[in-house]
């Protein structure tokens, strides 16, 4: 029988069938008794100025399927049971915890306001011994009714924001929201846990940064950082991917972005200048939240004195690109900004190629999975070749990421990839570091450097080679049959003993034997020595790639076609290259060659120069640049007209190749940079002899482009820049030296030039033909 002493007064009539007057209070809840929200505000109001409140949402499981079954009557008074009970239970949560006002939501949802807890990492302990021990008190409290199952709780919980300036309205109801949706969408103590962890994160920016470097693979220099962002030490949430997904999860992505963003910022000021950082930011903010996230990391950029262009925009794969074409215009804003753009994880996710196309980023870093024992398979290698080749094409530079073993490091080095980041360089630190202490900035062997002499040697066929496993000369023929048809993207074995290449069998060679007459029953079982190639091309791996596409050419002439070279690295075998890889090499070669050359001398031209001195530059190397000038070229142009001038400009070409080949080093490498401006690039030693050498046969040479009238009077007459007729002698040269020493380098190519154009300047003002070195005189500021 129901006990009516506890039930509401209009409810009476209805289960006894005696009517008792009752006044109804609309403030409070006619099912349970409770007083309503609304009713209590006053009082909530006052009670957060004495002390920070809590909330917890208590909802019914199923309870409709109760009503359903049960009846009205029934389902009311477990409501009214329930209110009863929670008005006076006891919350063990942290402690004894005070219960200060309990009110109904309506039907089965009711909220208990506490004061607020001391929350720490063993929050999911806590909620799981709340959540059991209120279950446990409810069914025993309902046990007369005898229901067929125990009744079971969502149960959310949720802080009152301490803000004074607030309506008590908007900040109750902001907690009642979080605690009824973590009640109703997290089944485990250990959602509810992350969640808390997560909230305690963005209201303390609770971010631990790290900062790992980036260098280059051509010098070991630091290059910038990638900021890496870690949550509490210890807690769920310490990984960024617990921590990432955490966010997206519950919809809390830009918030945790830009507290990453604002660490990251705030300590990299005093490293920055001519370094880069990277930034890691999700394609959905710049999507969503463009116009805000813009104009925030402007102003940090601004608080912390910071220039836009060190800073890299690394877009990560979280989540993919929907709308490129609205999301290249929200990236247009940044990039006008002056960010730089890098893309994540390339060759990892479905999207990162279309990404690289749509974004055209400065950066492409390539996914750890790439570079991952990289040195023993050949088609990682092959692959990331292409990423190689094409980041050229398109203009953007190449990182590595996840460089975890020497071997990894030397063989992305020898590929010509631009930077690197893994263990093996430097781990993330808490602390920025400026300098890497490790066995690879002490040795240069480790670092790929470009020749930076020759026109025609800056590819070796070493870059191009492929390392497959070399078979003994003993190998059975059957075993090598069996590996061709296992591995369809090899066709080639070096034939080595003691590592030292012997042979050669490609599958064509085996297979067109076995399949000759009585082939497979005269070698199958023989070993590979028996039917090898045993005079293949076999070439040091620093030959440069024109001079094995002459080798090739002179062998085939001979009768020897050949496929494939083995490659050797002090006399050992060393891997593998195609001869058609070669050969499509040296036409790109000699394709950027004719682009790159100037049509009327040939030589290496202003591109090719820049790079090449840059090269030098960054590898701390010891030499000497002439830069030549030929004085009053315009009034002999303008006198003659452009075929004399063009003239004048071979005999200058002419006169610098004779006497560097004759004076200078076999490395050393001419240039024409443009229009009556020449470059020589040779060492300190040879400097001075080849400069004195190239003004003496000039000078012997240059008259007889002129009329006899003019080699008699020693001029020609002709207008100057302002139109008047001026006397204008006999064209000179002007030589500047200017040399890069190991103890005071250069800091870049603009800083030789700088200091080039002061030294030609004291230069031209000689009379007659002049040669100034820079080690020999002092400069202005």
């Amino acid at each position: 029988m129901l006990n009516t002493n506890i039930l509401p007064q209009y409810l009476v009539k209805n289960i006894t069938g005696k009517k008792k007057p009752h006044l109804r209070n609309l403030t409070n809840d006619r099912s349970s008794g409770l007083p309503t929200l609304v009713s209590v505000f006053p009082l909530l109001d006052s009670l957060r100025k004495k002390m920070p409140l809590a909330i917890f949402y208590i909802d019914i499981e199923n309870f409709q399927s109760i009503e359903n079954t049960k009846g009205k009557e029934v389902s009311q008074h477990i409501l009214w049971t329930i209110g009863e009970f929670l008005k006076s239970a006891s919350f063990d949560f942290y402690g004894r915890r005070q219960n200060l006002v309990t009110v109904s939501l309506g039907s089965d949802d009711f909220l208990v306001f506490v004061d607020l807890p001391p929350i720490d990492e063993d929050f999911a302990v806590h909620y799981s011994a709340l959540k059991a021990e209120l279950e446990k008190q409810i069914n025993q409290i309902i046990a007369p009714l005898k229901l067929e199952k125990n009744l079971h709780i969502h149960l959310g919980y949720a802080e009152i924001k301490d803000n004074a300036c607030a309506f008590i309205e908007s900040v109750v109801y902001k907690a009642i929201k979080e605690a009824a949706f973590t009640a109703k969408n997290y089944a485990h103590a250990s959602e509810h846990a992350k969640w808390q962890i997560f909230k305690t994160i963005i209201s303390q920016k609770g971010i631990r940064t790290f900062y790992q470097p980036i260098i280059s693979l051509k010098n070991g220099k630091i290059t910038g950082w990638e900021a890496l962002s870690r949550g509490p030490q210890g807690s769920l949430l310490e990984t960024p991917l617990a921590l990432f997904n955490a966010a997206q999860y519950y919809n809390h992505l830009y918030e945790l972005e830009i507290i990453c963003q604002e660490k990251a910022l705030a300590r990299i000021s005093p490293y920055l200048k001519g370094h880069y950082l990277f930034l890691n930011i999700s394609p959905r903010i710049i999507y969503s939240h463009y116009e805000q996230h813009l104009k925030f990391i402007e102003q940090l950029l601004a608080k912390y004195a910071l220039d836009s262009q060190n800073i890299v925009l690394e877009l990560t794969e979280r989540d993919a690109i929907e709308n490129y074409e609205q999301f290249k215009k929200a990236l247009n804003h940044y990039r006008d900004s002056g960010f730089l753009i890098a893309i994540d994880d390339t060759g990892a996710g479905y999207s990162s190629l279309q990404a690289i196309a749509e974004t055209k980023p400065e950066f492409m870093k390539v996914d750890m999975s790439l570079i991952r024992g990289i040195d023993k398979d050949p088609t990682k290698k092959a692959l990331l070749e292409t990423l190689v080749n094409f980041s050229c094409k398109i203009g953007t530079q190449i990182i590595c990421e996840g460089i975890e073993t020497l071997e990894e490091f030397k063989t992305l080095a020898s590929m010509g990839c631009d930077y690197g980041q893994g263990y093996f360089i430097a781990q993330p630190a808490p602390d920025i570091s400026q300098e890497i202490s490790s066995p690879i900035t002490s040795d240069n062997s480790f670092f790929f450097y470009p020749s930076c002499y020759d026109f025609k040697s800056s590819h070796k066929i070493e870059d191009m080679a492929r390392y497959q496993e070399s078979l003994p000369p003993d190998t059975p023929v059957t075993s090598i049959v069996d590996l061709f048809k296992n591995n369809k993207l090899i066709n080639s074995y070096a034939i080595c003993e003691n590592d030292i290449p012997i042979g050669l069998i490609t599958r064509e060679r085996l297979f067109a034997i076995l399949g000759s007459r009585y082939g497979y029953d005269l070698f199958a079982r023989k070993p590979v020595r028996n039917i090898m190639d045993k005079q293949p091309l076999i070439l040091p791996g620093y030959t440069p790639v024109e001079e094995a596409a002459s080798v090739i050419a002179a062998r085939l002439e001979n009768g020897f076609m050949d496929n494939y070279i083995i490659v050797t690295r002090n006399c050992s075998y060393a891997g593998i290259v195609n001869t058609s890889k070669i050969i499509d090499t040296l036409a790109r070669i000699q394709i950027a060659q004719a682009k790159d050359a100037h049509p009327l001398t040939g030589l290496p031209g202003n591109c090719y120069i820049k790079r090449k001195l840059t090269s030098l530059i960054e590898a701390k190397q010891e030499f000497t640049v002439l830069y030549i000038d030929l004085d009053d070229f315009k009034a002999f142009n303008d006198y003659y007209g452009f075929g004399h001038g063009d003239r004048a400009i071979t005999l200058l070409a002419d006169i610098i190749n004779e006497q560097v080949r004759s004076y200078g080093n076999a490395e050393d490498m001419v240039g024409h940079i443009g229009g009556d401006d020449f470059i020589v690039i040779t060492t300190p030693e040879k400097a001075d002899t080849v400069a004195n050498h190239i003004i003496a046969e000039f000078d012997r040479n240059i008259t007889k482009l002129y009329d006899q009238a003019a080699q008699k009077c020693g001029y020609i007459e002709t207008a100057n820049r302002q139109g008047v007729i001026t006397r204008f002698p006999i064209m000179t040269l002007s030589i500047a030296g200017i040399t890069n020493n190991r103890e005071a380098p250069f800091v870049d190519y603009l800083h030789l030039s700088e200091t080039a154009a002061k030294v030609k300047k004291i230069a031209k003002q000689q009379k007659g033909s002049s040669y100034l070195n820079s080690r020999k005189i002092s400069l202005p500021d």
